[in-house]
């Protein structure tokens, strides 16, 4: 009924009464989770769990409370007590592997998914995370080896071919990359990310003009996803469909992108196709936004000096330096001529850290 207090009052009476608590305890916890209370609802699994001591479905349920109350270390040091006490708990080792890849120790989490694999041998979900870490870890050619053992235990799953085309596209291999992503759309036609890689790997391959297509149907699937629009609008400023390209910039920035990049991808495009000022009212949105982005400050600086405006260029050129000194060559990337520019040297050098 949604009475949430209530029942918890009621589940609070009934423990008084009940010879097993587990149950109740269990309710409780889901309550809480249900009403998005994951602090109260690990203090109750975690009270089941005493009376349910090897219950794979408690372990997932504190999992899930613990991401979910932003507690990745409690949980961490959680799982190690719980292998202390009970090591041959495969569950425990892969709900410990999943929170040491949230910490990015991807070493530790292969570790714990191996031993994992080797309690129960037939557990996909071990091998589709162990995959996951070895991407991260840039071995791609073992990440592969291992997404493909998946399919010992499982039927095929959309998400393993579309990390095994992942994988062969950063190692260039182009053609399996296409081969295991299309894999991925026969499995799921709606896969709109598989959709946009196939896009993606045909403008690598110079044939972005079939790309294009992959690339709309991924927007087709998914109207709200920026990161499709963004794609879509460096494709069209790349075959030279300046409009189409700003008004896919416009529509990134609607949807709420969260990364300062857009700004300076947006600015760069109009830039070079003559909106100069707009191009500063794209930069000075993107800097409220995005304040300690030292690369907008950088363009910025380079724009105004393009435009005369040296007194303000210099303000964004400090700003940018004392964000970050290294990337002022950036600077130079935009406007070489700058290398010359005896008062933009001197702004320069007199930040050198010595």
């Amino acid at each position: 009924m949604g009475l949430s207090e209530q029942a918890i009052e009621n589940y609070k009476i009934a423990l008084k009464h009940s010879d097993d608590p587990a149950e109740i305890y269990i309710a409780m916890g889901q309550e809480f989770l249900n009403e998005e209370k994951a602090n109260d609802a690990i203090y109750y699994f975690k009270k089941a769990l005493k009376f349910k001591q090897d219950s794979d479905f408690l372990l997932n349920e504190l999992a899930l409370s613990f991401d979910l109350a932003d507690k990745n270390e409690e949980a961490i040091d959680f799982f190690e007590k719980y292998i202390d006490e009970s090591p041959y708990s495969f569950y425990a080792w892969f709900n410990y592997g999943v929170c040491l890849s949230k910490k990015q120790e991807f070493i530790k989490a292969i570790e714990a998914y191996d031993y994992c694999i080797a309690i129960k041998e037939d557990f996909s979900s071990a091998y589709f995370n162990k995959g996951n870490a070895l991407a991260n870890l840039t071995r791609y050619e073992e990440a592969i080896d291992v997404y493909q053992e998946t399919f010992a235990y499982e039927d095929p799953d959309p998400s393993a071919y579309f990390y095994i085309g992942e994988c062969f596209e950063n190692l260039e291999n182009f053609d399996k990359a296409l081969l295991n992503y299309n894999k991925a759309i026969k499995l799921d036609p709606s896969f709109g990310d598989a959709w946009l890689a196939i896009g993606i790997v045909l403008d690598a391959q110079n044939r972005l003009t079939e790309g294009i297509h992959y690339i709309k149907k991924a927007i087709e699937l998914n109207a709200l996803n920026p990161e499709y629009w963004y794609v879509f609008a460096e494709v069209q400023n790349k075959l030279g469909f300046q409009d189409e390209a700003i008004n896919a910039f416009l529509k990134v920035i609607e949807l709420g992108y969260d990364d300062f990049d857009i700004y300076l991808d947006y600015s760069n495009v109009l830039i070079e196709n003559g909106y100069e000022l707009e191009a500063i009212s794209v930069l000075e949105q993107g800097l409220k936004l995005f304040p300690d982005a030292a690369e907008l400050h950088y363009r910025m600086s380079a724009q105004l000096m393009m435009l005369g405006k040296k007194q303000e260029s210099l303000v964004y050129l400090q700003n940018a330096l004392v964000l970050d000194y290294e990337k002022h060559n950036e600077l130079f990337d935009y406007v070489p001529e700058m290398k010359d520019n005896a008062a933009v040297l001197q702004v320069i050098n007199t930040y050198k850290k010595h």
